[in-house]
């Protein structure tokens, strides 16, 4: 399994999102003290994944991230995902979750059946920094109005400190 996770694209893509964003911020024109990641669904995932390999982000709004928990499954907490589980569990933002120690909020829908919160919940108790839970009740994957004036808020707010 060590070859193919060497191999996989997911490790490739974070890898390469976070010469990136290293690259950016390098940059004389970017203020180091200011760089807040703000993303949703495989876009949280990747902002845990940057915080844990501790990329130089002074804040995380991951909204829906689907990638933790992969063995819950396991023990009932949510549908089973079989195919590749022991390349994908190399990826559980559990363990990247529990390197981010930078002020985070996270977001979880109620009637998410694509990134279900019984996979998002071990991911925010991991977090070892500030954190956020905004839940919401009535959402799906999409999340709703309301939602997104509250994380935008949240997302300046650490913009401006």
């Amino acid at each position: 399994a060590e070859r193919d996770i060497e191999r996989s694209f997911l490790r490739r893509a974070i890898l390469g999102c976070r010469r990136l964003l290293l690259w950016t911020l390098r940059r004389a024109d970017i203020d180091r003290s200011r760089v807040v990641y703000l993303g949703a669904s495989q876009g949280g995932d990747f902002g845990l994944y940057l915080a844990g390999l501790d990329s130089g982000l002074t804040a995380l709004f991951a909204g829906v991230p689907g990638a933790g928990d992969y063995g819950g499954f396991k023990v009932g907490r949510h549908p089973p995902m079989l195919e590749n589980l022991d390349i994908l569990e190399y990826f559980d933002l559990v363990h990247f979750a529990a390197r981010i120690r930078i002020p985070a909020m996270i977001t979880v829908g109620f009637i998410d059946d694509c990134c279900f919160p019984s996979s998002i919940y071990p991911v925010y108790q991991a977090l070892r920094g500030e954190k956020i839970m905004l839940n919401m009740p009535a959402c799906g994957h999409g999340g709703s109005p309301e939602y997104a004036r509250f994380s935008n808020a949240w997302v300046r707010w650490k913009l401006e400190k």
